[in-house]
């Protein structure tokens, strides 16, 4: 959901979980729980997104549906990401994607391959960020999905910065803001121009760094995001403009 309103989306989810489970939709009723996972990460509560989607899995199990169970692994994996748990993160990406080259899911192969990628980035196994980004990039390309690019180039951006090719880096972040922009994922938008003005602060161009925070944290508080508190802190320590306050 690109607004960012997670708590409109789960309270519709869950009448929708209700609706699937009077009904008896197994399947319906698993990938409901995705979406409400999903939310639920995005409000940070970790615990039920896990319950959920054990459930799911169980679900997926019962029906025999392999696509369905390596998506509640790549979901897993989010939930993991979000509570730091970057190796099992990792672990559940990898399931995700042995499971969608045996079904040949192309899409999911590609994010899952992303997934790997951006997870051995946070464990700092930078080149094995860039392996596995570079071949998820190469299949959204052929599938010429702009979000699966934006995300890739976002987490090549991530890597270049980390093994101090700052020049990649901008380029990628740079390609990242353009398609996310595209596509209307604003608060991506805003986490790509948060990492770009980190990385201008990096080379000491102060100027470079405070448009991109600024950019983002325009963005981050018109969808009242509550990173636009971290990106208020960097501006202050820039000095300078004064930040418009949060709406």
């Amino acid at each position: 959901m690109r607004p960012g309103h997670w708590h409109d989306w789960a309270a519709t989810m869950r009448a929708a979980l209700d609706a699937t489970r009077r009904l008896g939709d197994r399947s319906n009723q698993a990938r409901t729980q995705r979406g409400l996972a999903l939310g639920y990460v995005r409000l940070r509560r970790l615990d039920e997104a896990h319950r959920l989607l054990h459930e799911a899995r169980d679900l997926y199990a019962q029906l025999s549906d392999l696509a369905g169970h390596a998506h509640t692994h790549l979901y897993q994996a989010w939930v993991f990401e979000a509570e730091g748990s970057y190796q099992q993160a990792l672990h559940q990406a990898g399931q995700a994607l042995r499971i969608y080259r045996e079904v040949g899911h192309r899409r999911g192969e590609a994010l899952a391959l992303n997934a790997v990628g951006w997870f051995h980035a946070l464990l700092g196994q930078f080149q094995q960020a860039l392996n596995h980004c570079r071949e998820a990039l190469v299949m959204f390309n052929q599938l010429e999905e702009v979000d699966g690019q934006a995300a890739c180039v976002d987490s090549l951006g991530y890597a270049h910065h980390h093994l101090g090719d700052h020049q990649q880096a901008v380029a990628h972040y740079h390609r990242a803001i353009e398609l996310y922009r595209a596509g209307g994922d604003r608060h991506k938008q805003a986490d790509a121009l948060t990492h770009l003005g980190d990385v201008h602060h990096g080379d000491g161009d102060a100027d470079a760094a405070r448009t991109a925070w600024q950019d983002a944290f325009d963005i981050l508080t018109e969808l009242d995001h509550p990173d636009a508190d971290a990106v208020r802190e960097k501006l202050d320590l820039l000095g300078g403009p004064a930040v418009r306050s949060r709406r």
